[in-house]
């Protein structure tokens, strides 16, 4: 019985710990539009171009989402600064659409759309 009691104990502190853990570092969540600028394409071939969007916090990529043509994406994270990096075709569209920053606050929604100019 001590021994069940003991094993008992320690999964509810583990329980607890980790619960502990999750409310001290709350979620946001950041969503939007996201397209790729090109040349001259039609609708369909359009719709078909590949497009990545990443969520990143120092030199790590948190949450990641690959579409094609115009789409939407959602992240959630742990609150704090972020970076959202963008990719039409596997390579990064910087000359097109700039990083943004994005600071994620608990329990609520960024609204940021990744939409280039030539669009």
């Amino acid at each position: 019985m001590v021994v069940l009691g003991t094993v008992l104990s320690s999964a509810l502190v583990a329980l607890l710990g980790v619960q502990a853990s999750s409310a001290a570092y709350p979620e946001g969540a950041v969503t939007g539009r996201i397209s790729p600028c090109v040349g001259l394409a039609t609708k369909a071939q359009y719709a078909k171009i590949p497009v990545t969007v990443e969520l990143v916090r120092g030199s790590k990529v948190v949450a990641y989402e690959k579409s094609r043509g115009m789409s939407r994406y959602r992240f959630r994270a742990p609150a704090g600064t972020y970076v959202l990096e963008t990719g039409v075709n596997g390579l990064p569209t910087a000359s097109v659409i700039r990083d943004r920053q994005v600071e994620l606050r608990a329990g609520r929604t960024v609204h940021l759309n990744l939409v280039p100019a030539c669009k």
